[in-house]
């Protein structure tokens, strides 16, 4: 609370000094040390308590949502008299409508008995935060006052789903008007959006940069796609101006990142799959030493002994001793031909060479990239990229290895595009090209490994764009790229669709458009596509408060919160995200002096699902399951009511983290707290 030194004594060995006090009501300590000028020493401790006459205790929620009704509550406590009467009023900031008288007297209160002021107000549309200030005085004694504002987020009543839009601009139109072309929802939604417009072709198939750069779950394996493809695809970020100008200082973020994957290495160095866990994982190893190893070739900042940690771990896959499958000790002989030119594994190659029957034709690409880089068996590179001529039967996401078809037909694309010979220029590089860009029609639907992997195929694909440059006479945009191929706009709500328009110079032109539209509840209906998500509570205080208009929660209620997963098959890596309710606060077990007093009823042991990472925020619940079986499953969490109203509660989501195009929308509903 308070820290000073050099204070000088009076002859009587006396100091006066004076400081603010914090503000709650709490005891101190005191402790000072003295010194006299020969060189002698003495402490003394005391208490003092912060007291206040009249004391306003504000009980609010930590963030409320667009379109909630919300009782502003306070606790008031007196010291100075019996039976006073106080005075005591709340205005809420703009956007707030209050529903009830804004002040009134509470009382009589006796010394220190509490007394509640509740103040029942409508939370506006359109707001992103608000003040309440509330302020009491003791009537008779104008001078025995007190007063404190809070701020509060207003965040929107539903989920925020991120969708985009790409085309090519008619050149029979003497102007372009965007909102013809923008999907339905777009109009009728709540949301912002924003658009590139360029002449490259390859413009929509970029979309996937954006979805790679910002992934929102926080598992090491989005982390280090995520790190690579700012190395790999910057050349890319000049076709995406908005994205280019939001990240061009992304020389930070890696280091930062690389930071990150240094604190959580083991001793052997390995990483895990999610921060915090002890289980390594292979697959996130042999990435993270390919994006340190990167970052050394460009002289970023890596802390001290991660590249040796991590080299370490790549020879212990490369040589077998960790027991891993063949396909990933094939992509780790390639992440070490691409950092190493002196030691090559010249055992360990031939080896995978010779057993290559146990590899997917995707490890066999890496394995012809290796013999490439270090410039060895020619033949044997050859013979593979023979074997690896075709496209990939469709086949099952890999969980060892993040292994899917569009990121192997990648894969192999890379590889016999580098290796290429007149054969597959002519017969079989086509196929792949079409195949290879048809999946990047909805980048959405790919996981990080396959945009990383497919935008890395894609950028191997662009040769020197020869295209007529934007002017500025005839684009008025807020962006252009440095190669004025492609100008942007700045995010704007929704609402502004039908003022964007492009005047058309006949040259080709091509649109790509992003937008966040809010999921109310006007167009929150519930989807399932082969995974559904229900949520129900239970009141755990009194069974027959189940949050109804009818039968409301009470403040303090204890709720448990269990959602209903229905798969039609297994699933690896699922993420369930719940907004919740401003009036509910998860309880996290993680925290021992919480999980010392709270715990889950008997019956409740989650034994269904094993959870495996969580992210428990003021405003949303993210659960992380590395495994769903087909059926059905349920997990609980449980939470206690903090505050009274009428509140929004956001449908939940459940994907698949690298198959997104399974994903279900549960339920919006709305939660009644009665403060009575």
């Amino acid at each position: 609370a308070f820290w000073m030194t050099g204070l000088r004594t009076d002859q009587q060995g006396r100091v006066e000094f004076k400081f603010k006090a914090p503000d709650n009501l709490t005891s101190f300590r005191v402790t000072a040390v003295a010194q006299t000028k020969d060189h002698k020493f003495g402490k003394g401790q005391s208490h003092f308590e912060v007291s206040k006459g009249l004391m306003i205790e504000p009980a609010l929620p930590r963030f409320i949502r667009n379109g909630d009704e919300i009782v502003f509550r306070a606790i008031v406590r007196q010291k100075v008299i019996d039976n006073a009467k106080v005075l005591i009023s709340c205005k809420p900031g703009e956007g707030i409508t209050s529903l009830e008288k804004e002040q009134y007297e509470i009382g009589p209160l006796n010394k220190n008995v509490p007394g509640t002021f509740n103040l029942r107000a409508k939370v506006k549309k359109g707001i992103t935060n608000v003040k309440v200030l509330f302020k009491a005085s003791i009537l008779g004694n104008s001078k025995i006052t007190d007063e404190v504002e809070i701020t509060l987020p207003v965040l929107r009543p539903g989920i925020i789903q991120r969708t985009g839009t790409y085309g090519k601009v008619p050149q029979n139109e003497t102007e372009f008007v965007f909102s013809k072309s923008a999907p339905e929802i777009w109009g009728q939604s709540e949301g912002d959006f924003g658009i590139t417009f360029s002449r490259s072709p390859f413009l929509p198939k970029l979309q996937g940069l954006p979805e790679l750069l910002e992934y929102p779950h926080g598992c090491f394996e989005q982390r280090t796609s995520k790190l690579l493809g700012y190395i790999q695809l910057a050349g890319l970020l000049q076709y995406l101006p908005a994205l280019g100008q939001k990240h061009k200082n992304y020389r930070s973020t890696i280091e930062e990142g690389v930071n990150y994957i240094a604190k959580n290495l083991n001793n052997e160095g390995f990483l895990p799959y999610w921060s915090g866990s002890s289980s390594p994982n292979a697959y996130v190893t042999i990435q993270a030493a390919w994006l340190v190893n990167e970052c050394k070739k460009l002289n970023y900042k890596i802390p001290p002994g991660l590249d040796i940690n991590l080299e370490m771990a790549l020879n212990s896959i490369i040589q077998g001793r960790t027991n891993d499958h063949a396909n990933l000790r094939a992509f780790a002989v390639f992440i070490d031909s691409k950092s190493r030119t002196n030691k090559k594994p010249i055992n360990a190659i031939e080896e995978l060479y010779l057993n290559r029957n146990l590899l997917r034709d995707e490890s066999r690409a890496f394995l012809a990239l290796t013999m490439h880089a270090y410039k060895i068996m020619p033949e044997e590179m050859q013979l593979l990229a023979s074997e690896i001529g075709n496209l990939s039967p469709k086949e099952v996401f890999d969980p060892g290895n993040f292994y899917s078809t569009s990121r192997s037909d990648a894969v192999k694309y890379i590889a016999l595009n580098t290796i290429s010979d007149a054969h597959w220029k002519e017969k079989i590089e086509p196929a792949f090209r079409k195949q290879i860009l048809s999946v990047m029609d909805d980048s959405r639907n790919l996981s990080t490994q396959e945009n990383l992997w497919l935008l890395m195929s894609i950028r191997s694909m662009m040769e020197k764009d020869n295209y007529e440059p934007f002017k500025e006479e005839i684009v008025k945009a807020d962006l252009i790229s440095k190669n004025q191929l492609s100008v942007a706009w700045k995010k704007q709500p929704l609402t502004n669709l039908n003022t964007l328009k492009l005047k058309n110079d006949n040259h080709p032109t091509y649109y790509l458009a992003n937008a966040s539209v809010l999921r109310d509840e006007e167009n929150s209906k519930r989807e399932d596509r082969g995974i559904r998500i229900e949520r129900v509570i239970q009141n755990l205080t009194d069974a027959k408060r189940a949050g109804t208009p009818e039968n409301p929660l009470k403040i303090g209620d204890e709720v448990l919160i269990t959602y209903r997963l229905l798969s039609e098959r297994d699933h690896f890596f699922v993420a369930v995200t719940d907004e919740l309710a401003a009036s509910l606060e998860v309880v996290n077990f993680n925290l021992a002096q919480v999980a010392a007093f709270y715990s889950l009823p008997n019956g409740i042991n989650n034994q269904d699902l094993h959870l495996d990472h969580s992210e428990l925020r003021d405003s949303s619940a993210n659960l992380y399951f590395n495994r769903l079986k087909k059926g059905e499953s349920t997990y609980s969490l449980l939470a206690r009511i903090s505050s009274a109203g009428q509140f929004n509660w956001p449908a939940c989501t459940i994907t698949p983290m690298y198959e997104p195009r399974f994903n279900g929308l549960g339920n919006k509903t709305t939660l009644f707290v009665d403060h009575k």
